[in-house]
C-alpha cells in the first residue's frame, strides 16, 4: 500500500476492509491491496455493475489520463479492468494515456508516446532506439510546434484538408518532441517501410502496432453514463467529453471534439459506435451526465451538463441510435432528474449559486415550473435526493459551498427548509449522500466534509456522530467532492467511498473508500438491497419506484437515488435498512410505465433481484 500511494505521489488513497470483532459504538477497518488502481487526476469517482455479474463495481475519470473499471469481487476486493477491456482512449494501445511514464527502450524500433508537464502544452515524443525511421503525423490540433529534434529532420506542414502535419526523418538514437495546442485530438500516425510494424512501439507500455497506419487519441474523460442503450442486455457506457478548454466553441474545433459511446460487444470489451449513433456534441463542454427517461417513452435518455451553457438532452431509441435536443436553458452547477408529481415523467431540478429552478418538458421544449431563491453565495455541489421525511416522495438535500437547504416535496411544489431547524449544518458542503449507515431504519446524511449525521428518530433531529469527518487536502479547502455508499462486499452493511479535492482541476485529489465494521448493534439489524431488471427498452429500470411494507411502517426508494458520484450515473441498487423488521409483508414495484410487481412475505437479509 505505501509503494501505491508513493506512485501517487500527490494522491492519497485509503482503502479498508472490514475486520475483527469491534467494540461497542465504534469502527474498525483493515486495508485491502488497491495495486493498480488507475487514479491520477482524478476528475470523478462512483459504483456500477459495469459488467453485468451482480456485484458492484468502483470507476473513476481521469480527464485524459487513465480511467478505471475496478471490478468487485464480491468480498471487498477491487480488480482493475479498464485497459483489459478496452476502456482506453485508443483500445488498440493500452497505456498510451499513461502520461507519467516513459516507455523502456531496451528494443530497436521506433517509440511514439505522450508525457504529462505542468506548464501548457503537453508534448508527444518520438523517440528511436537502434534503428531508424520516418513517416508523418496528422494533428486534428489547430496548431503544433516542434520542440526538439535531436539526430532527426522534424519539419511541420498542412494537410490538403487543412491539418497541421509533421514529417520527420530519424536516425538511430532520435529523439523529437512536438507539442499540440490540444494533444488529446486524434492523431493519425503513418510510418514508412522497411520499418516493421512491430518495431513501432507506442505508449508507455510500448505496445507493438499491427500496422504501420494507425490512429491515436487520449480524449479528455469527464462523466460516464452506464446503462443498456442498444437492448442486448449488456451494460454500454456513455462518455461525456470536456470542451478543450472553451475551445470547442471556435468553429475549426467544434466538429473535431467528440463525446463517445462505447457499445458492450458480448466478449467481455467495449467498441465506440458515436459515429454511427446519432448523438451530436456541438459545442458542449461536456461535465456530467444522468441516464433518465427524459422523453416519457419509457427508453433510457441522456441528461448531458455543457460548462457555461444549458444542457443537452439525448433522447435514446432503444438501439443505440440518439436525437439530441436541447435542455432547458442557461447553465447550473448541479442537475438532478426526478419525478416530483408522480406522473412518470421526470423533472430536470437544476441548482445554481443563489438559485435552483425546476423544468418540466411539454410540447414548445422546457419550461420552469418553479424558481426558488437560496440563501447564501457560493457553488452547489450535490442534489441528493431521497424520501427523508418518509411521505412517500422524493425530496432533496443541496449542497453548497456557501449555504445548504432541504427542499421539501409538498404535493410536487418544493419547499425550501433551513436545514440547522433539524440539527443539519447551514452550509459549506461539498457532497451530501442519503444513507442509513447503521440499518435501523431511518435516513442518516453523510456531508462532505461534516461527516456522518446520524437521525435520532425521538427527537426528530439529526446530530453529528464524529465519524468520518474528512480533511481538507493539502491545498487547503474542500471545493469539490464525491460520496458514495455501496455494499461492496454483499453483507448488507454499507461503505463510504469518497473523493475530495480544492477544486475540479486540482493537482491534488484525496481518495477514501472502506469497507466498514459498524457499531455493534448493527449486528441485530436487518436490511435488504433490491436490483431490479427492466424492459429491454430500460433494463436498468430507471426511474422505478419500490415500496417496502412492514406492520407498521413503509419505505420508498427510487431507482437512481443511490448515485453518489459527481459527474456520472451508474449506481442503480436499492438499499433499506429495517431494524428489527424480520420480515416485509409485501415489495410493491411500480416500473417506469406505472405496471406493478408484487412480492409477499419478502425474506430479508439479502439481494434479492426482481425481473419484470
Amino acid at each position: 500500500m505505501l509503494q501505491l500511494l508513493s506512485r501517487m505521489a500527490a494522491l492519497a488513497l485509503v482503502i479498508v476492509l472490514a475486520g475483527g470483532s469491534p467494540p461497542a459504538r465504534a469502527a474498525s477497518w483493515e486495508p485491502i491491496d488497491t495495486t493498480g488502481f488507475a487514479a491520477r487526476k482524478l476528475f470523478d469517482l462512483g459504483v456500477a455493475d459495469w459488467n453485468g455479474d451482480g456485484r458492484l463495481d468502483v470507476f473513476t475519470t481521469n480527464h485524459k489520463f487513465p480511467s478505471s473499471l475496478l471490478s468487485g469481487d464480491g468480498a471487498g476486493g477491487l480488480i482493475e479492468r479498464g485497459a483489459a477491456v478496452g476502456l482506453g482512449p485508443t483500445p488498440a494501445f493500452p497505456g498510451f494515456d499513461d502520461l507519467f511514464r516513459a516507455p523502456d527502450r531496451t528494443e530497436p524500433g521506433l517509440y511514439i508516446f505522450a508525457s504529462h508537464r505542468d506548464e501548457p502544452g503537453e508534448p508527444l515524443r518520438i523517440r528511436t532506439s537502434g534503428a531508424s525511421a520516418s513517416g508523418e503525423l496528422t494533428f486534428a490540433a489547430k496548431r503544433i510546434t516542434v520542440e526538439r529534434a535531436e539526430g532527426a529532420t522534424a519539419t511541420t506542414g498542412t494537410s490538403a484538408t487543412g491539418l497541421p502535419i509533421l514529417e520527420f526523418d530519424a536516425g538511430p538514437g532520435a529523439a523529437i518532441d512536438v507539442v499540440a495546442d490540444h494533444l488529446d485530438l486524434p492523431i493519425e500516425v503513418a510510418v514508412d517501410p522497411p520499418i516493421a510494424p512491430g518495431s513501432i512501439r507506442v505508449g508507455a507500455d510500448a505496445v507493438p502496432a499491427a500496422d504501420r497506419e494507425f490512429e491515436l487519441s487520449l480524449r479528455d474523460r469527464h462523466g460516464f453514463g452506464f446503462a443498456d442503450f442498444d437492448g442486448d442486455r449488456s451494460t454500454d457506457i456513455f462518455v461525456s467529453s470536456g470542451g478543450l478548454g472553451g475551445e470547442i466553441s471556435d468553429p475549426y474545433f467544434t466538429s473535431r471534439q467528440t463525446d463517445e459511446l462505447l457499445l458492450a460487444t458480448g466478449s467481455g470489451g467495449f467498441a465506440e459506435a458515436v459515429d454511427r449513433s446519432g448523438l451530436a456534441k456541438g459545442d458542449c463542454r461536456g461535465r456530467g451526465v444522468q441516464v433518465a427517461d427524459l422523453g416519457g417513452d419509457g427508453g433510457l435518455d441522456i441528461l448531458q451538463a455543457c460548462e457555461g451553457r444549458g444542457p443537452l438532452v439525448h433522447l435514446g431509441d432503444g438501439h443505440g441510435g440518439f436525437t439530441t435536443t436541447a435542455g432547458p436553458p442557461g447553465p447550473a452547477d448541479a442537475y438532478r432528474a426526478l419525478d416530483l408529481v408522480g406522473d412518470r415523467r421526470p423533472e430536470i431540478v437544476a441548482a445554481a449559486t443563489g438559485a435552483v429552478t425546476v423544468w418540466r418538458a411539454g410540447p414548445g421544449g422546457w419550461r420552469a415550473a418553479q424558481r426558488l431563491q437560496l440563501t447564501g453565495g457560493g457553488p452547489i455541489g450535490a442534489l441528493a435526493s431521497a424520501d427523508y421525511d418518509g411521505d412517500g416522495d422524493r425530496d432533496l438535500f443541496v449542497a453548497g459551498i456557501g449555504a445548504n437547504t432541504i427542499l421539501r416535496n409538498d404535493g410536487g411544489r418544493l419547499r425550501p427548509r433551513d436545514p440547522r431547524r433539524i440539527g443539519l449544518p447551514g452550509g459549506g458542503s461539498a457532497a451530501a449522500g442519503w444513507v442509513d449507515y447503521d440499518n435501523d431504519g431511518d435516513l442518516d446524511l453523510d456531508l462532505v466534509p461534516q461527516g456522518l449525521m446520524k437521525y435520532d428518530g425521538d427527537r426528530n433531529r439529526y446530530r453529528r456522530t464524529g465519524r468520518l469527518r474528512y480533511p481538507p487536502p493539502p491545498e487547503g479547502r474542500i471545493g469539490v467532492a464525491t460520496v458514495s455508499w455501496p455494499d461492496l462486499n454483499g453483507d448488507g452493511r454499507r461503505e463510504p467511498l469518497t473523493s475530495r479535492a480544492r477544486g475540479e482541476f486540482a493537482p491534488e485529489q484525496v481518495l477514501d473508500a472502506r469497507l466498514s465494521v459498524p457499531p455493534a448493534n448493527l449486528r441485530r439489524s436487518h436490511w435488504l438491497e433490491v436490483d431490479l431488471v427492466g424492459s429491454r427498452s430500460n433494463r436498468e429500470a430507471v426511474g422505478a419506484e419500490v415500496r417496502a411494507v412492514a406492520r407498521h411502517r413503509r419505505f420508498a426508494r427510487w431507482v437512481g437515488e443511490s448515485e453518489g458520484s459527481h459527474e456520472s450515473s451508474g449506481h442503480y441498487r436499492l438499499y433499506w435498512g429495517l431494524g428489527r423488521i424480520e420480515r416485509l409483508r409485501r415489495l410493491v414495484v411500480i416500473w417506469p410505465d406505472g405496471s406493478r410487481t408484487v412480492r409477499r412475505d419478502v425474506r430479508v437479509d439479502r439481494l434479492l433481484t426482481i425481473e419484470r
